[in-house]
């Protein structure tokens, strides 16, 4: 379903979004949203930007972006990518989208006189959301070779694409990597003050206007943003890891750093460098040749050569004999080269294999650190202690290890989380002994009938952070 002109225009289709693309062509995109396409008219199929018409032809016309040539279908990974597509929109103006790409993507995989496919890239990257299953659709349906030609970029967004490609080639110049997650949020707050709105909000549901551009980002909406950043960083660094068959770990290791030509070689991003020329012509060399077979009739040979049917009637025998050792010789050949070719490939499954383990491993130990993190904000966040402040410090100092909870490569998230609780409803009931929960509050205050507990007073004392005077006043 083409997303309609409006919704293609609007500043929600690149803020507040999680995206795998370079952070300066991200603010340039924000931007153009925000200046030029603001202002935009919308009359039928056409688009007015200050006073200039731009015809986007209708959706019932629609063609996805691909090229043939010479049974190779050359698919487009241009421009700032979008999960959606905005057909002849997004065509126009330079933009490419995950849907698209996968409808070219299945015409290609489907029509009998392509061989090969080929993602052309030159973009920044772009939307999260869909790309990653996009790549999972790429590897679990290609029936013919997918190669990619880098010209003259794919960072982020578009090395995710193009990463499920069986061999990459960049052009000298050309520019690889960039695999991370980033997300921009806009306010709005300090612009409607100047132009006079007031925007007020009536919702349910704590998290509702988390995000909400009507007001600058809390430090809790920051705090989620970044989980939402993680998890799909966790995605994106699998699906390059699989793509390219590396391990988990040599990709976070290049921490979203971009490469260019030779080094995308030597990271592992990219196969060779080549011209795109070249590439096209080392591609084309690989297609299956068809054959010309051309038969002879011998009876018409008869009649109309007979000294020459006679030659080849008596040299038969000769080239009968030489025939035969020509297919033993090639049969020979064909069976050490399978034996050769299976060896190869045992291999390769148990390295592959090996790496699964290794993967699995990392990405294990990184979900169990952040699921452990989880649990820790969501039980702080529903206790009683005084402030942020503090909570980190009771965080801090805890002795509960998330190791300790694993069980045969199993977390024991529900023991951990029970571990957490406990803990932290300790440092609850220590803290009635006592008034420094802020909000005005001050002096030390035991509840009567309980024994002092010194260590724990003192403790809680300096970890709420008391104004100067009091540490003076109580000797603290």
């Amino acid at each position: 379903m083409i997303v309609p002109i409006n919704k293609a225009l609007s500043l929600e289709r690149v803020s507040n979004k999680l995206m795998d693309m370079l952070p300066e062509s991200l603010s340039l995109l924000v931007n153009r949203f925000v200046k030029e396409f603001a202002v935009a008219e919308i009359k039928e199929d056409v688009v007015i930007l200050n006073g200039q018409s731009f015809s986007i032809g209708s959706d019932s016309n629609f063609k996805p972006r691909l090229e043939v040539r010479e049974s190779v279908g050359i698919i487009p990974v241009e421009g700032p990518i979008f999960n959606k597509s905005a057909g002849w929109f997004d065509q126009r103006f330079g933009f490419s989208s995950y849907e698209e790409m996968k409808m070219a993507f299945i015409e290609a995989n489907t029509d009998p006189n392509i061989q090969a496919i080929v993602f052309q890239a030159n973009s920044p990257g772009g939307e999260a959301a869909g790309m990653v299953d996009f790549v999972d659709y790429i590897h679990e349906n290609k029936s013919k070779p997918v190669y990619a030609i880098i010209d003259d970029a794919a960072y982020s967004a578009a090395y995710g694409v193009v990463s499920s490609a069986d061999e990459i080639f960049t052009t000298r110049s050309g520019g690889v990597g960039s695999v991370g997650t980033i997300i921009q949020h806009v306010d709005f707050s300090k612009a409607d003050e100047k132009n006079g709105y007031t925007v007020t909000e009536v919702y349910a549901g704590a998290e509702k206007t988390l995000f909400s551009p009507n007001k600058p980002l809390s430090e809790k909406a920051k705090e989620r943003l970044q989980e939402m950043v993680d998890s799909h960083y966790l995605d994106f660094v699998g699906a390059v890891a699989k793509g390219r068959r590396m391990e988990s770990g040599d990709v976070v290791k290049t921490q979203a750093r971009t490469f260019k030509g030779q080094e995308g070689v030597t990271a592992g991003f990219a196969d060779k460098v080549m011209s795109v020329d070249d590439a096209f012509l080392y591609i084309k060399s690989k297609l299956t040749k068809k054959e010309v077979k051309t038969t002879m009739d011998l009876k018409e040979m008869q009649d109309k050569h007979p000294e020459l049917y006679a030659q080849i009637v008596e040299s038969s025998k000769v080239a009968a004999e030489a025939e035969k050792q020509i297919a033993v010789d090639a049969a020979k050949k064909e069976l050490e080269d399978k034996i050769t070719s299976l060896e190869k490939e045992n291999l390769m499954k148990e390295a592959a294999v090996k790496g699964m383990d290794v993967r699995m491993q990392t990405l294990e130990k990184t979900q169990i650190e952040t699921l452990s993190k989880s649990i820790w904000k969501e039980v702080l966040n529903d206790s009683e202690l005084p402030d942020d402040d503090f909570k980190s410090k009771v965080q801090g100092i805890s002795k509960i290890d998330a190791k300790t909870f694993i069980i045969e490569g199993v977390f024991n998230e529900s023991g951990f989380k029970e571990a957490v609780k406990a803990e932290v409803s300790d440092w609850e009931a220590h803290t009635g002994k006592f008034k420094v929960l802020g909000m005005g509050k001050t002096g030390r205050n035991e509840s009567e009938g309980e024994a002092t507990d010194e260590a724990w007073l003192s403790s809680m004392w300096n970890l709420s952070n008391p104004p100067d005077y009091e540490k003076t006043a109580y000797k603290v």
